[in-house]
């Protein structure tokens, strides 16, 4: 097959719903995915075998795409923190947002020790990453969804890290109240009003976990942190936290009541996202 022809039949359909750049993006992804040759190869100019099954799959997989499937929940992949994590439908895709969470947390945790704990981990991408680079950290994490945690289990096993894993119903307080106690804290928990359900790009509220997006109470699971550091956050000890921009100072009060210092930081573009929250000595 020429470029040509892959172009023809494989990326101009993409244009109906993606810009140029993406659909070529988007077009790649799946021809290495698919095909095992890679973009390189590609803009090489050179021809190309594509067999009759690999073609019919990317014709599937470009459906899917103009659909709104992710084409993370295509590949099985996405990138986070330069480290390539399994995903699936089970789990939320990782976010560049979500990045620059756990990147403060190396910043401040990396010429120390202690013991981490991640609520709501889904794939594991923050818990692994955390683990990787920090190496004097004993990890734990929790979800509430066992098949998240396989997902989850099985990108610790791809990473070769030594996270440890349990299913928890963090707003079970019998059940979080087992849990030990910990030098820091990290969330990305769901926090969009179910009420906004309909404001979220379809392609996010049709195919990724609801039950990691929404949440009755948008603050239920800040409130719930908030009272479980209470018990289980040494003195001194940080949470770090991901939060919805339109209620970030709202949730920042709920925990200035109780802990010694709280700052909400902007991410790259410029919106207030996450929050530092240090305990009491």
């Amino acid at each position: 097959m020429q470029v040509k022809q892959f172009n023809t039949l494989f990326i101009e359909p993409l244009l109906f719903r993606f810009s140029s750049s993406m659909a070529n993006h988007l077009g790649l992804r799946l021809l290495e995915h698919f095909t095992g040759i890679s973009p390189n190869q590609y803009r090489a100019g050179k021809a190309f075998t594509i067999s009759p099954n690999q073609e019919s799959e990317i014709r599937l997989a470009i459906q899917a795409l103009i659909a709104g499937k992710p084409i993370q929940y295509i590949t099985g992949t996405e990138y986070f923190y330069h480290l390539a994590f399994h995903v699936t439908p089970d789990v939320l895709i990782p976010r560049p947002e979500t990045e620059e969470l756990t990147e403060m947390i190396i910043r401040y945790a990396k010429n120390s020790s202690g013991t981490l704990l991640d609520i709501g981990t889904g794939s594991g991408c923050i818990a692994i990453t955390l683990q990787k680079y920090l190496k004097h950290f004993r990890v734990e994490a929790i979800d509430v969804s066992r098949k998240a945690l396989a997902v989850a289990a099985l990108n610790n096993s791809n990473h070769h890290t030594q996270v440890f894993f349990k299913q928890v119903d963090f707003l079970n307080e019998q059940e979080s109240d087992r849990l030990g106690k910990y030098n820091i804290i990290v969330s990305n928990p769901p926090y969009i009003p179910i009420t906004q359900c309909d404001k979220v790009d379809r392609t996010v509220r049709d195919y990724e976990p609801r039950i990691a997006l929404f949440a009755s109470d948008h603050q239920i699971f800040y409130k719930a942190i908030a009272q479980f550091a209470k018990k289980h956050l040494m003195p001194g000890g940080k949470i770090f936290l991901e939060a919805h921009q339109d209620y970030i100072e709202e949730t920042a009060e709920l925990f200035r009541k109780n802990y010694a210092e709280v700052i909400v930081i902007t991410d790259i573009s410029g919106n207030k996202r996450m929050l530092e929250i240090t305990q009491f000595h």
